[in-house]
């Protein structure tokens, strides 16, 4: 970790605390950790398989694997959800892939645990990956498990579409996008997604949490 600063030293101590609760075939394990030396450090599990945009824009993810990979990965937000965590930052770089091709959720460094009632940020802050962002994350309000639901639609719809549901020339342009405008239906991108799996996407994307 480096010399880090106050904020991303608690960040990363929360990371290591809020992984070591968490154990599922689609969440990444940690091992070890040494968070009081001069270089903090985790020790996770090495994935080799790249990362969900790396697959993705390859050709690698049919609609059947597409909907494969997103149960993987529901089913892993689950366990989180279960034990009172939320990722907060669901985006391809975000999911890994064993040399069994196992989708892995990593990154929690804006997990938050739920009860938690000292936050690392101060109300109105937006922490996320824009074009993934919920419209509560967007406005800097309050979020919880449905935000993740609406990251989880992301990640479908780039499995989909080979993007973004929302794409701008700059972050206020995509972050205005996501608290008002409507994504294109992932059909739009790609004839053969059915009129269920358009429904499903786009509902997870609701601006409604």
């Amino acid at each position: 970790l480096g010399a880090a600063g106050t904020e991303e030293l608690l960040r990363f101590k929360r990371e290591a605390e809020i992984m070591g609760q968490l154990s599922h075939p689609h969440v990444g394990t940690i091992h070890a950790a040494d968070l009081v030396g001069k270089s903090p450090y985790l020790v996770q599990d090495l994935f080799s398989g790249g990362t969900l945009r790396d697959r993705t824009l390859s050709g690698d993810v049919s609609l059947a694997e597409a909907v494969k990979l997103t149960q993987q990965l529901a089913d892993g937000l689950a366990h989180c959800h279960a034990r009172g965590v939320i990722h907060r930052d669901l985006k391809p770089e975000n999911v890994l892939f064993d040399e069994h091709g196992q989708a892995k959720l990593v990154d929690f460094g804006l997990a938050l645990a739920l009860e938690e009632s000292q936050r690392l940020t101060v109300s109105g802050t937006v922490m996320g990956t824009p074009g993934y962002m919920a419209p509560e994350q967007a406005l800097g309000k309050e979020t919880d498990p449905r935000t993740d639901v609406y990251g989880l639609g992301g990640l479908l719809y780039f499995m989909l579409c080979g993007r973004a549901p929302f794409v701008g020339a700059n972050v206020l342009a995509v972050l205005a996008q996501v608290i008002d405008s409507a994504p294109v239906p992932p059909s739009k991108s790609d004839p053969n997604v059915p009129s269920w799996l358009d429904a499903v996407c786009l509902k997870a994307l609701a601006k409604a949490p």
